[in-house]
């Protein structure tokens, strides 16, 4: 059902779900699926190519292996997330209790291990009898025989010891905590990651191997918390400059600079007035300033190399750009884009239509009407909350990237798999205790990310445009963010001062 659900994740948001550590079948595929056809047999338990039938059902080589060790050493596991993790094979290994639950009920049968070991036994008997004739008669059994003779023996009594009753799976993480209005930031690594042990066949029997731990249960309380610190963060009142003081400077001189484009003064999505082409040029530059303090207010994009950190962030200021002012715009309750600077721009069928600038409704053509159809009424409709939109708009800045380092692809595609982990678990918590359910509205919330592309491409071609015919006259910062060419008639000399 998982898989028929999330087929449409497809280029930029693909995703298979499952919780917390079992839970992202795949995220952002990084193009590591094997293609099957239609005469391949698909494992029964994770879903991986089959090569016959195991123990009663088609499995594939890695859930045979793990059901048999699991059997043969009378391995307990125990589930860190309520023992209802989906097994999915690009992440099997992550939850045992529940890889191992799911073959109990995809029809795995012990009895297949139990004829193994019955043929084990007699022959261990046998062997046994005649050592101990010979012990008897005065004749004794080399070193390495008898090192040979112990193990089989205690291969012999795991096999007779073992309980083929299926394992209790009881909760053991941590207690979710309860959502509050503003809790401090986690002093948890800037780096975190999963650490995903190897299974050793050589465990010993009883010994316990939980879940791995995961330090991401309060990640929404932590991204939160940076939305509001750098919301809220103002230092001075009023623009830095005139809309018609250009601000020619890259991307690259101002990111780590951000107050040479505006100030840090408060944001109010309150649309008390009519967006104007003034009122646009502010807006974005208010939200310039937010967009790079709150990218480097996070810890796993300081992670990143320089190069990594530029390339990401100039490539998802437009799409936060959309996404934050959809979600501030559906909390102002106005029926239009609002901006920053108390601006917004009014739909079609608002009360306020007649008084929209004709400028600005030639720039922005159908971009609203599909903002307020993709973007805002499934925010409202789902009643998308602040923790939920936080971690969103991080999936969303944590998008894969081709051009990135190495390294850079690996931290980006791991991030963005531990941002949806961590999603999935607060709806689980807090909004669905049902996994379907839970898997569900991940969906819908996860499904606004398309539109978020959308936006950003027709946008670019929107700018692009007018640059071509001059309707308005951007700053080349902005031509710049939006992929436009740089306008060589106006003074080079400034992009490239200081």
């Amino acid at each position: 059902m998982i898989k028929r659900k999330l087929a449409y994740y497809s280029e930029d948001v693909r995703v298979d779900c499952g919780p917390a550590n079992g839970f992202h079948k795949k995220v952002f595929s990084s193009g590591a699926d094997q293609p099957t056809t239609s005469n391949q047999l698909l494992c029964d338990v994770c879903g991986d190519v089959a090569y016959g039938k195991h123990y009663g059902v088609n499995a594939c080589n890695g859930c045979k292996g793990f059901f048999r060790r699991s059997i043969w050493s009378r391995r307990q596991y125990s589930c860190r997330f309520g023992g209802d993790c989906p097994v999915v094979k690009e992440h099997r290994n992550v939850c045992r209790a529940c890889r191992l639950k799911k073959c109990y009920t995809a029809g795995m049968n012990p009895d297949g291990l139990s004829n193994v070991a019955k043929s084990s036994l007699f022959r261990g008997s046998a062997v046994q009898n005649e050592r101990d004739r010979n012990l008897k008669n005065g004749h004794g059994i080399a070193p390495h025989r008898q090192q040979r003779s112990k193990l089989r023996s205690s291969v012999r009594d795991n096999c007779a010891q073992t309980d083929m009753s299926l394992p209790n799976m009881q909760y053991t993480g941590s207690v979710f905590l309860q959502p509050s209005p503003l809790v401090g930031g986690s002093s948890s690594s800037s780096c975190s990651s999963f650490v995903y042990k190897q299974e050793n066949p050589t465990t010993p029997p009883e010994q316990d191997l939980p879940s791995p731990p995961n330090n991401d249960d309060d990640l929404y309380l932590r991204l939160y918390a940076l939305e509001e610190h750098i919301f809220n963060n103002v230092e001075g009142v009023g623009p830095l400059l005139a809309p018609k003081e250009k601000v020619d400077l890259p991307f690259e001189k101002v990111f780590y600079e951000p107050t040479r484009v505006d100030r840090r003064y408060k944001m109010l999505f309150t649309g008390k007035s009519i967006l104007t082409k003034d009122g646009l040029v502010e807006g974005w530059r208010r939200h310039f300033v937010f967009f790079a303090d709150w990218a480097q207010g996070l810890k796993d994009f300081v992670c990143l190399s320089i190069e990594d950190q530029m390339l990401l962030a100039k490539r998802r200021l437009v799409y936060h750009g959309w996404l934050s002012h959809s979600y501030y715009s559906m909390r102002s309750g106005k029926n239009g884009l609002c901006f920053a600077n108390g601006c917004y721009h009014p739909q079609k069928d608002s009360e306020d239509s007649h008084l929209r600038d004709r400028t600005i409704s030639e720039f922005y053509s159908d971009s609203v009407t599909r903002m307020m159809e993709g973007l805002i009424t499934p925010m409202k409709n789902m009643k998308l909350d602040p923790y939920e939109y936080c971690l969103l708009k991080g999936i969303c800045f944590f998008k894969e990237e081709i051009d990135l380092s190495s390294y850079g692809q690996q931290h980006v595609a791991h991030t963005r798999e531990r941002y949806i982990s961590a999603l999935f678990r607060y709806i689980k918590a807090h909004k669905c205790k049902d996994s379907s359910a839970a898997i569900e509205r991940l969906q819908e919330i996860l499904l606004l990310l398309p539109v978020v592309t959308s936006l950003y491409h027709l946008m670019n071609d929107r700018v692009e445009m007018n640059r071509v015919f001059n309707i308005m006259d951007f700053d080349l910062l902005i031509i710049d963010v939006h992929k436009g060419t740089w306008h060589r008639s106006r003074s080079s000399s400034a992009a490239n001062s200081g």
